[in-house]
């Protein structure tokens, strides 16, 4: 089961580009744009947001470069954002304000790209068959994976994204996954879950249920 989550570290004003910095000056690079030599695959419009602190560094991101210039992340003060950060508990219009911004954030980088890459590679390393995608959202992700695997089953509660998947041909169940009645009689190779647990706020029943249909063996 592949659960895919956004987790970001925050630091004080003015210290993620001291930190930036001091890559750059750990990996003798002229510049921002050159660390990107290293085999980044991140847009420099979006490292320049990180630079800027417009942004907050993805948890990953901040590891490599950790790694690539030899630097220790217990010398930094910084804390870690989940996917959740910004909402408020039972607050309708700061959901709403978070979804957008999130939908917006997905727009200006290319997580999708690189998520899509790695789960190609993982499909072909374990010669999957079949995935279901649990909250297969507006096709971007699901559209082309539905291509790579003999079989594809989608769950998608919104009915906009419903509509998208099934013009494209994609087997889509249109429920919340952790509704009563929702019961899918088959096993799957993988089950994919991208940026979903956080909206139906019950983790524990949520990976147990999606336990329940990846296949033993």
């Amino acid at each position: 089961m592949i659960c895919s989550f956004m987790v970001r570290v925050k630091f004080e004003k003015g210290k993620q580009r001291e930190f930036l910095d001091l890559v750059i000056e750990k990996l003798n690079s002229p510049s921002l744009r050159g660390v990107l030599q290293f085999g980044f695959d991140v847009p420099y419009s979006t490292l320049k947001n990180y630079y800027n602190e417009d942004r907050f560094l993805p948890k990953e991101l901040f590891g490599d470069l950790l790694e690539i210039a030899n630097l220790k992340k217990e010398d930094f003060e910084f804390i870690e954002l989940d996917e959740n950060w910004g909402k408020v508990k039972g607050g309708e219009k700061s959901v709403r304000g978070y979804k957008i911004s999130f939908e917006n954030f997905l727009k200006l980088t290319n997580e999708k790209e690189i998520e899509l890459k790695y789960l190609s590679n993982l499909i072909e390393k374990f010669k999957a068959n079949s995935i279901l995608d649990i909250g297969a959202g507006n096709g971007v992700l699901a559209i082309p994976i539905s291509k790579i695997v003999n079989h594809y089953v989608a769950v998608e509660k919104n009915d906009k994204f419903c509509e998208i998947l099934k013009k494209s041909k994609i087997e889509i169940i249109c429920k919340n996954f952790l509704d009563e009645g929702l019961f899918i009689n088959q096993k799957f190779d993988i089950v994919l879950c991208s940026h979903v647990i956080s909206h139906d706020g019950n983790f524990e029943n949520f990976v147990r249920k999606g336990l329940d249909y990846v296949k033993k063996s």
